[in-house]
């Protein structure tokens, strides 16, 4: 189906709605749907793959945790319900055979959040926040599921994982000894492997899979909710904010730990292509968001220097 003329038919079909939306209106839920399908680069539409949950997760994901001083929820609120009459429309063409975003948790993005979302969480802020996980893990030790959100939240921020990889790990995906999560399903396909960071995250996480054997038969998915199935995307954003507001004090979307991820490679000496490898990014540009972080280590060496020839350091 061509892009320009499915776009038309919407248009059509909204100033024909019983709705009586006003032109003003029509033309924002136009414009949405517009900006969504240039960004996917397609002149001719599959709609069931552009259109697809993950696809549009990631994207209201990107939404909250990109360009974070103009963050608006009341933006995002609009775009949710362009995308929801676009996709009525779809399925009314038939290209869709429903219309998920009815049924779609929209608090996990926009709802129960009084603060606006960081992009990356401050070095030392996430460095007490994984202090007090690693405590509370006696505290909750037999308590599944409260292990289950701290181990969560401990591998997004190690790993850097997005959501859609993250509930994707199996538990044979998982290599002690060579201290690797493998066979990852990256966005566009790829796979990779990341390392498991032997500090912080080793020792809680093959805690956690023999507890996770222990209580539920022949486990497939690493991470499984309370029917013992493999946790939603959803189901990852709710522990997520859960935890970042009680820990923190203020939501954090999982997106932000993977700012966060990268932000701390390169503040450690990461170049951009090794960053790009970690992430899974297709292209560098999708790295290079993260330069910032190159001038601020600049900065600090410039000042350490100084410091050092005038013997305070």
């Amino acid at each position: 189906m061509d892009v320009e003329k499915l776009l038309i038919d919407f248009k059509n079909n909204l100033q024909f709605s019983p709705n009586n939306y006003s032109k003003n209106t029509i033309a924002s839920y136009v414009k949405d749907i517009e900006i969504y399908i240039e960004k996917n680069q397609t002149k001719s539409l599959n709609a069931k793959k552009i259109f697809s949950e993950g696809n549009l997760t990631r994207y209201f994901e990107n939404l909250l945790t990109s360009n974070v001083e103009n963050y608006q929820k009341s933006s995002v609120k609009r775009k949710i319900s362009s995308f929801s009459k676009f996709i009525d429309f779809l399925v009314d063409e038939k290209f869709i055979n429903s219309n998920y975003l009815k049924t779609y948790d929209k608090k996990m993005l926009i709802g129960s959040m009084n603060l606006k979302p960081t992009r990356y969480v401050d070095q030392k802020k996430l460095y007490l926040l994984i202090i007090k996980l690693n405590n509370d893990l006696d505290k909750f030790a037999n308590d599944f599921f409260n292990i289950r959100d701290i181990i969560i939240v401990l591998t997004l921020i190690f790993t850097g994982l997005r959501v859609s990889e993250l509930v994707n790990i199996k538990a044979y995906n998982i290599d002690f000894t060579k201290n690797e999560i493998f066979n990852i399903i990256r966005k566009g396909g790829s796979v990779s492997s990341v390392p498991i960071d032997e500090n912080y995250l080793k020792k809680p996480l093959q805690n956690y899979l023999l507890f996770l054997k222990d209580t539920h038969s022949n486990p497939n998915w690493v991470f499984i909710n309370r029917k013992g199935k493999q946790l939603s995307r959803q189901g990852v954003y709710k522990i997520v904010i859960k935890i970042s507001q009680k820990y923190l004090g203020y939501p954090v979307h999982p997106h932000s730990f993977r700012h966060s991820f990268a932000t701390s490679l390169i503040t450690n000496g990461a170049t951009t292509t090794q960053v790009q490898k970690m992430l899974g990014h297709k292209n560098i540009v999708s790295s290079e968001i993260y330069e910032h972080v190159n001038k601020i280590k600049k900065k600090y060496n410039l000042i350490k220097e100084l410091h050092s020839k005038n013997g305070t350091d």
